[in-house]
């Protein structure tokens, strides 16, 4: 039944494979108890399928109660713990959660970046260089330091990911396009200065998307989150109407496969509303807004990133139809 709910969720059938994943831990833990390795296996594949469907509290919390059991079980350095406690960062990540959720933030810094580069160092040391769960540690501290705002050093970092990942796996495998997507995003990040930096991003994900259409569908949700990507190159590039069309597509997918409430969705559906309001629909900007933040509200609560930037644009639309 694992192999099964990894295969759903490869499919991009996240509900289902959630639902296995659920069963799965339940019986390991009345087969061989709340420690044992198949069921700390479990759980951590649990909290992947949990994240994958949005679910960000709920894997937060069954990351961080599996990851105590693997650090007593395995050892701090353990591939096994490394692989729970980058989901953790990640489950952080998701949720907003930038600064130390010990509460003793260093001032000055995103805690968040913190903790992803000291679990780097930790893969460095214990795994190699090269090791896979070094090059993941890798990929996501890029991501961590694109959060913090470090855009240049989150550029140089996805770089290299993508070039150590490229020298161990063909182009379409899920590590070499998910660094490839990152570094593109990265791109756009840093092309002040660099106007040739927001072609070049374009071009890779108009690359990647083919590439992901190939190898998981037209309507994966990967494809289509890879769609919404491609989509905000075209608009800083002046060409709104493309992205309306990239975005309109990848929002109705995206709601048809997820739900309109997944994060995956939401993030479609304020870029939908961006595009909206560039190609001058500003009423539909705004009902689209409104309707977003109340779901982003529900999800991730009005403190949220995603919320606030939500909530700037509604600001914007009400402002562009003399409502403030």
């Amino acid at each position: 039944l694992r192999n099964v709910a990894i295969d759903l969720r490869a499919q991009g059938e996240f509900a289902k494979a959630l639902a296995i994943s659920h069963d799965v831990y339940e019986r390991s833990m009345q087969a061989y108890g709340d420690d044992a390795p198949e069921t700390l296996n479990a759980a951590h594949n649990l909290a992947v399928s949990l994240r994958l469907a949005g679910r960000f509290h709920e894997a937060r919390d069954r990351d961080q109660d599996t990851l105590g059991r693997k650090e007593i079980a395995f050892g701090p350095d353990s591939p096994l713990t490394m692989i729970t406690r980058l989901g953790w960062l990640v489950d952080l990540r998701e949720l907003g959660q930038y600064a130390d959720p010990q509460r003793e933030r260093h001032p000055g810094h995103n805690h968040l970046e913190d903790l992803h580069e000291r679990e780097l160092n930790r893969a460095e040391l214990a795994l190699g260089d090269l090791n896979p769960v070094t090059l993941l540690a890798r990929r996501l501290y890029a991501v961590a330091q694109r959060k913090a705002g470090r855009h240049e050093a989150a550029r140089v970092t996805s770089e290299l990911v993508c070039e150590q990942f490229r020298s161990r796996y063909p182009e379409t495998h899920p590590e070499v396009m998910a660094a490839e997507s990152n570094h593109a995003i990265d791109l756009r990040q840093t092309r002040e200065g660099h106007p040739e930096r927001l072609t070049e991003a374009r071009q890779l994900g108009a690359e990647l998307v083919t590439r992901y259409t190939a190898a998981l569908g037209a309507d994966h949700p990967h494809t289509l989150t890879a769609q919404v990507n491609l989509a905000i190159a075209y608009r800083l590039l002046g060409d709104a109407q493309r992205a309306l069309e990239l975005d309109a597509a990848a929002h109705e997918a995206l709601s048809r496969r997820l739900g309109p409430d997944h994060p995956s969705t939401l993030t479609a559906a304020v870029n939908l509303a961006s595009d909206l309001y560039v190609t001058g629909d500003v009423q539909a900007a705004l009902d689209r807004d409104l309707d977003t933040w109340h779901r982003l509200v529900k999800v991730f609560g009005d403190r949220h990133p995603t919320t606030l930037a939500c909530e700037t644009n509604l600001a914007i639309d009400l402002r562009a139809l003399g409502r403030e």
